[in-house]
């Protein structure tokens, strides 16, 4: 019985030694322990939620006072535009370019037009094939539309509920719900500080004509996007275009192209109330409830006395994603002759300005 006991031990202890040398060996050859492979919080990269910017270019100029800096970066959106080509439609309205430059302008920008409007067609164009992120430049295709429903510029409108929609670090007008603001005012509390409150507000008013029995503000602006996509579909022509705001808020399901925003770009120009506004410095306004404010105008190329100032610049509308991505429809007039430039994905805040004036360099060394 002892020898058996003894046999029985001796056997159990040669397998302990043989497991352990076995657990020896794969330590040794690199295969690791079962408890590396649980997932750990320590040493995984975790990132801050972003914030999303609305159109705060420059230095989110809301007017009320000069920025400490005139190209202050806007806060990372909750989404990036990416770099990878999108196909879209061609546009069945606007002629792909039919003359061909000595040579091409250089931009800062890889999206980029320029627009002859008395000849129709695009001198220049580059990037078409992908979407871009239209941000602020969107307030102009809000303002036409909204000019199709509100006939009085004199009417008076009070905000509601849809300021509440407005995104957190918006450039803004300064409205606030104890206001009152005329349908003009609004539209020009959208063009010069690019306010997004202004955008909402109008909006609403727009959707109320609409659906005159929208409960509140967020209804009556939920009527108006719905409208205003058909009306860019149907009375523009935009054949590549979504849009789920009034102010271009960064989203990427709210996008367009070149070409159809060209098409944007080229209905407002032909706005007399837009281009009463677009083209100004900056403007002291009083509204129709009594409160003061002073406006000044994104667009740096208006701005007398900057390295950027450019007398042909009449217009029109700026535009910022985030702190890598910038944009600018702008128009001038140039020895009597009207053009449109758009430029998209801008590296930073001056980067567009800079353009402008290349674009204005290239047409009249290229073009007249």
């Amino acid at each position: 019985m002892k020898k058996r006991l003894l046999c029985l031990l001796a056997a159990l202890l040669s397998l302990l030694l043989l497991f352990s040398a076995c657990n020896d060996n794969l330590t040794a050859t690199g295969n690791p322990p079962l408890s590396s492979l649980a997932p750990s919080s320590q040493g995984q990269s975790v990132s801050a939620p972003a914030l999303p910017s609305a159109e705060s270019d420059p230095s989110k100029m809301d007017g009320s006072s000069a920025p400490s800096s005139l190209f202050s970066p806007s806060p990372s959106p909750s989404f990036s535009p990416s770099p990878s080509p999108t196909p879209v439609p061609p546009s069945p309205i606007l002629p792909t370019t039919v003359w061909t430059p000595p040579t091409a302008p250089s931009f800062r920008c890889t999206q980029a037009f320029i627009y002859d409007v008395e000849e129709g067609f695009f001198r220049y164009i580059c990037g078409e094939e992908r979407i871009i992120y239209p941000a602020s430049t969107t307030k102009l295709l809000t303002i036409l539309y909204a000019l199709t429903l509100l006939e009085d510029m004199n009417q008076k409108v009070a905000p509601g509920n849809e300021l509440e929609l407005v995104g957190p670090n918006s450039s803004i007008a300064y409205i606030k719900s104890h206001h009152v603001l005329t349908v003009e005012q609004l539209v020009e509390g959208m063009l010069l500080p690019s306010g997004n409150d202004a955008a909402y507000v109008l909006a609403a008013a727009a959707g109320r004509v609409l659906d005159p029995g929208a409960k509140d503000g967020k209804a009556a602006v939920a009527a108006f996007i719905a409208g205003m996509n058909e009306y860019g579909t149907k009375t523009l022509g935009l054949t590549g275009s979504q849009f789920i705001n009034p102010d271009g808020y960064d989203n990427e399901d709210h996008y367009s192209t070149l070409e159809d925003m060209a098409l944007v770009a080229r209905a407002a120009y032909d706005c007399p109330l837009i281009r009463k506004y677009c083209n100004m410095e900056r403007d002291d306004v009083v509204y129709a409830s009594g409160h003061k404010m002073t406006w000044k105008n994104t667009n740096i190329n208006l701005w007398e006395g900057t390295r950027y100032y450019s007398p042909y610049v009449n217009g029109l509308k700026t535009g910022a994603v985030n702190s890598s991505y910038y944009c600018l429809l702008s128009s001038a007039e140039i020895n009597g002759r009207a053009f449109i430039f758009g430029f998209f994905g801008e590296p930073n805040a001056d980067a567009r300005f800079e353009d402008t004036l290349v674009a204005i360099n290239w047409v009249r060394n290229y073009v007249l």
